[in-house]
């Protein structure tokens, strides 16, 4: 496996991304964020617009967000800290195909409860 390509599992298929994988899912993520009608989300698309997807440690990274697999989708994940007891993730569900175009399908919020 090369550094530069991360595998993962989603629904029993692996699934073999680069990081020029990762530069078709950020202008997607950047593309899907801009047209969001949040506020918060429109500055993620403008913080993202030059970022530059990174593969370390088997991760996809682009810029904070994190490339993982959920059941059979491919997911973009940011995590974040809202009070020492609550955390956010947003979620950038994808669609596509290495090597091909890649595109956000909806964009989610799930919360998390931490303990104190």
């Amino acid at each position: 496996m090369s550094a530069h390509q991360v595998r993962l599992n989603a629904g029993g298929r692996t699934v073999v991304v680069t990081e020029a994988d990762g530069e078709a899912m950020r202008r997607a993520l950047v593309d899907a964020l801009s047209r969001s009608p949040d506020p918060e989300l429109q500055k993620e698309a403008r913080a993202l617009a030059h970022a530059v997807p990174s593969i370390a440690d088997d991760e996809l990274r682009i810029d904070a967000w994190l490339l993982v697999s959920r059941e059979s989708e491919l997911l973009l994940l940011l995590y974040e800290r809202r009070s020492p007891t609550l955390m956010t993730i947003r979620v950038a569900h994808l669609d596509g195909r290495p090597g091909g175009p890649w595109r956000v399908v909806q964009t989610t919020m799930e919360t998390l409860q931490l303990e104190r």
